[in-house]
């Protein structure tokens, strides 16, 4: 599985990270900490799951998430984010899943089961 986490926090990502790797330890895990980075990648590579942030500087999560599936329209993307209100809006793109902050392993083992 391989798999690209974009958050403009370090200490998000690499406790992420560290989930990830706890449920799928042989995953391939990249990061970008922002929309340049991220949409660079996803040119360049094919993920299988992208876990975004929803408030990050210059676009936001869900403007980024429809930006991925120009790239990759068939992606699993997983919101990952403190703010519960933009559930619904993330829906309406048909995202694979949405947690909050700070996410459980048996939160995030049910978003991935569910792949």
């Amino acid at each position: 599985m391989v798999i690209l986490i974009v958050d403009d926090e370090k200490r998000a990502r690499l406790d992420l990270r560290r989930l990830i790797k706890g449920i799928l330890p042989h995953a391939e895990i990249d990061e970008a900490e922002g929309w340049k980075g991220c949409l660079a990648l996803v040119a360049d590579k094919c993920y299988d799951i992208v876990f975004l942030d929803i408030n990050m500087p210059e676009m936001d999560g869900l403007t980024l998430a429809e930006e991925i599936k120009k790239y990759q329209p068939l992606i699993n993307i997983i919101i990952l984010t403190a703010y519960p209100e933009y559930a619904f809006d993330a829906h309406q793109l048909f995202v694979s899943g949405y947690l909050l902050k700070p996410a459980l392993p048996e939160d995030l083992r049910r978003v991935l089961s569910n792949l």
